[in-house]
């Protein structure tokens, strides 16, 4: 960051050439703004990507206003209507002035005269060009509090030194984010990591990861951070952290400490963890792999039928992928993956329009063989084995239900041309 030479510019109005209000989302019509500041705009615009943008659109609006007036409309208004358009500037009351004497329209030329003087009788001091008012709204007088520390850094070129909470710098992190200042999110960051644990208990800690905003993955020091955030969950076995933390789904797949520390959760946070919606996955395989990762450990082997029942019955089956319909490649995966697929296989049997059955599937055994999904299955099968295989044979023959309507529909197309 820059030293901080212009931090005695900070609140002072004297020279400020713009206002930024910062107000509060659900506000009422008559309230007032949390706060409104005092800024300079080569200030914002040398810290901010966000305001350099909306401060230049704001300049190229007003040079085209200026650009697009003509003197010559102002004395074809005067000769319509015998007075002068309201709410012209000095300027432009000289240009019109000058027109209408080219025009020989000495009355118009004198009404601008004397719109001049009257103009300067009532602003003794020469008139400045308008100023912008930039408004930005927040959910929560907190977020505005941290808005205007950002604003406060970009003068004094440093964090106050009272900054010091968690959560506040958190905030910050986000506002900071939002305007495009990566060098204040890079410093809250790095603050972060070096707080020391005494500052960063489980229920705050839960609270900054649900502020920080997910574009701090990538700043330089989000890996130390993250690396501290899972030392921290699992030296504190904290229930709520490791869950929040598990809505990653392939961070944790990816991460050896995270997997362990699944691992042991009990059968209660792993049915919360399955049924949430606010799971990050590449596909809900992803879902399946990490409750079988629960099921081969501790807590799971000593799982009942009934829990583990309940654990594939939160499975969304109709994101799962083909690829799950091949067969467990670990035992401890084998009875979650069967009962996924009997879900499915009871989805698919509900459907009108195929209607599958175990009957159905074995007249004739089409399904039976190699298939699709690189599963080999020998022709001759006894009963016990296909009535395990049977969500797979209804997968397979939805498979081919849909190649075989695809193909129809590709010969009533081929027949239409």
């Amino acid at each position: 960051m820059m030293r901080p030479v212009f931090a005695w510019l900070w609140g002072d109005d004297t020279l400020s050439d713009a206002t930024l209000k910062l107000c509060l989302a659900d506000k009422s019509v008559d309230a007032p703004c949390s706060a409104t500041l005092p800024v300079h705009r080569a200030l914002l615009a040398a810290h901010s990507e966000y305001f350099k943008a909306r401060l230049l659109r704001w300049a190229s609006s007003g040079s085209q206003g200026a650009a697009s007036f003509q003197p010559s409309t102002v004395v074809a208004h005067f000769a319509e209507t015998g007075h002068l358009p309201s709410g012209l500037t000095v300027s432009q009351l000289a240009q019109a002035c000058k027109e209408a004497k080219v025009q020989d329209a000495l009355r118009c030329a004198e009404a601008c005269s004397q719109a001049l003087v009257d103009l300067a009788v009532e602003q003794p001091e020469p008139s400045q060009l308008p100023t912008p008012c930039l408004e930005e709204t927040f959910d929560s007088q907190a977020e505005c509090d941290a808005a205007r520390l950002v604003v406060r850094c970009m003068y004094e070129g440093e964090l106050a030194e009272e900054v010091k909470d968690p959560l506040t710098l958190a905030r910050v992190c986000r506002v900071a984010e939002r305007w495009a200042f990566p060098s204040l999110s890079t410093t809250c960051l790095q603050k972060l990591v070096d707080l020391p644990p005494s500052q960063l208990p489980v229920q705050q800690l839960v609270l900054v990861l649900q502020t920080l905003p997910g574009s701090c993955a990538l700043l330089p020091d989000h890996k130390r951070w993250q690396e501290r955030v899972h030392n921290l969950a699992v030296e504190l076995n904290a229930l709520l952290l490791l869950l929040h933390l598990c809505e990653d789904v392939h961070a944790v797949i990816t991460s050896a400490q995270l997997r362990t520390a699944f691992q042991q959760l009990p059968f209660a946070a792993v049915q919360q963890w399955a049924g949430s919606d606010e799971l990050t996955v590449d596909s809900e395989n992803s879902v399946v792999e990490l409750i079988s990762l629960w099921m081969a450990g501790p807590e799971g082997r000593v799982a009942s039928q009934t829990r583990k029942q309940q654990l594939s019955c939160l499975v969304r089956v109709q994101h799962l992928s083909p690829g799950l319909t091949s067969l467990p490649s670990h035992p401890e995966a084998e009875q979650l993956h069967h009962a996924v697929l009997t879900v499915h296989c009871q989805l698919i049997a509900a459907c009108p329009l195929l209607h599958c059955c175990k009957g159905q599937l074995l007249e004739g055994c089409p399904q039976l063989g190699a298939g699709d999904d690189g599963v080999d299955i020998p022709v001759e099968t006894d009963d016990e084995v296909v009535d395990k295989l049977l969500p797979l044979l209804v997968l397979r023959q939805q498979g081919t239900a849909v190649r075989q309507g695809l193909q129809h529909q590709h010969q009533l197309l081929r027949c239409q041309l």
